[in-house]
């Protein structure tokens, strides 16, 4: 499905369909990067973000990998195609297998938090693909198959624990879930919830964020009207649901996407006004 948020919608790309012939789950990770970005002393739950914000990207990235250091960006200018810029504000370069063709196109990509291991749409579909990357190389892309709902999107994935287990969650306008993949098998963790569940009244829904630890969780939301804020919860381990209202902590703005929150909550970044921008407490 191609509607979305019309404040979100100005990257997307035009809708037509295909499918790649590879309908299996990625079966191995790639390598991961040594460190963290928990720094000492936790700030979480975060003070509330205010400008101004500091531009660090250039006016195509929607998606970030910040493992410990700002690494690169994945973005979609529009064209179906998806473009790596590493470091943010280096020259996109196309992602050979991501790249737009006669028959498929790519849109709402999503990183795992290590940055590699990439989910993407293929445009005017529900299908979710994914590739991982080995030796700066990202391989054919392989349908990551779940359980979730129609009119589903990846959010950003986390690695946890030491086999390559991985958590994400799954998004539409008026939910989302999170998922575990566990030996190459997706499944739901607790229920779907709604915009009542998570900030207590009507919204849409947008680009829901882990943080690298998968204990933070960010995410956009428009209560009330056009603006939107970024909310933010969190919960003490990864068996224990998120506590439930959310917490907006920037907003409400226009032209926001893309929240990364660190996993210490002292850095909050996003797509603002096209720029790839930190914002601190």
């Amino acid at each position: 499905m191609c509607s979305r948020l019309v404040a979100l919608a100005a990257f997307a790309a035009s809708c037509t369909s295909s499918h790649p012939s590879h309908t299996q789950d990625a079966a191995t990770d790639g390598a991961r990067d040594a460190g963290t970005d928990v720094a000492a002393g936790s700030s979480c739950p975060p003070a509330a973000f205010h400008g101004p914000a500091t531009a660090i990207g250039t006016a195509t990235a929607i998606t970030i990998a910040l493992p410990s250091s700002l690494a690169f960006a994945i973005s979609t200018p529009g064209d179906g195609t998806l473009y790596a810029e590493q470091p943010p504000s280096g020259t996109a370069a196309a992602i050979a297998a991501f790249t737009s063709t006669q028959t498929v196109s790519w849109d709402h990509p999503a990183l795992r938090s290590d940055g590699n291991e990439l989910f993407a749409r293929e445009v005017n579909t529900t299908t979710i693909w994914s590739s991982t990357q080995v030796g700066g190389v990202w391989g054919m892309p392989v349908q990551a198959s779940g359980p979730w709902f129609s009119d589903s999107l990846a959010g950003g994935a986390v690695a946890v624990g030491t086999t390559g287990d991985l958590r994400a969650m799954i998004w539409g306008d008026t939910q989302l879930q999170e998922y575990t993949r566990t030996s190459g098998v997706w499944t739901a963790v607790g229920p779907a919830l709604t915009p009542t569940d998570l900030i207590g009244q009507a919204a849409m829904l947008a680009s829901p964020q882990l943080s690298s630890d998968g204990l933070s969780l960010v995410f956009l939301a428009n209560p009330g009207g056009p603006s939107l804020q970024v909310w933010y919860t969190h919960r003490a381990d990864l068996s224990s649901a998120f506590t439930l209202p959310a917490t907006a902590i920037y907003g409400p703005a226009t032209a926001i996407y893309s929240p990364y929150l660190t996993a210490d909550c002292r850095e909050l970044y996003l797509l603002e006004n096209g720029v790839l921008v930190k914002h601190a407490p």
